[in-house]
């Protein structure tokens, strides 16, 4: 969301704390309300999208393709609908739609790099110090 005071949006935080304490607490007042607003527009979106994916399945072919799966007429709802589609993706060489399937069941896996290095080597120490600095960020 664009910052509708152009005048302020070029302030960081630690500028927000050099202003008068009435500035300050306006600023941030306005900077929660949209915060809290954002948020009530993605609980309601959430909401919104698991009630549709809830609803019964209303195209009959589609129904039908599923049905020839095996799946019982009452378990076919959208949701059911959009995991046989992204399955059938997979199916069709689709990588993307394998990983998604995978890292569902599996959970997705983190990338961790190790470096094995001889103590004495001043540059390996100095990279490990910024990589440090650089995930604390």
């Amino acid at each position: 969301m664009a910052n509708p005071n152009p005048k302020i949006e070029h302030l960081k935080a630690t500028q927000l704390q050099n202003l008068d304490k009435e500035t300050n607490k306006q600023i941030t007042s306005k900077g929660g309300k949209a915060s809290a607003e954002k948020q009530k527009q993605e609980k309601l979106f959430e909401k919104r999208m698991k009630k549709l994916l809830s609803l019964p399945l209303v195209d009959a072919k589609a129904k039908e393709s599923i049905k020839k799966l095996g799946i019982d007429d009452e378990e076919i709802d959208n949701m059911e609908a959009l995991i046989i589609a992204q399955y059938q993706r997979g199916l069709k060489g689709d990588s993307r739609a394998f990983e998604i399937f995978k890292d569902t069941i599996d959970g997705k896996l983190k990338e961790t790099v190790k470096i094995e290095t001889n103590e004495d080597d001043d540059r390996i120490k100095e990279l490990e110090s910024y990589l440090k600095k650089k995930k604390k960020k």
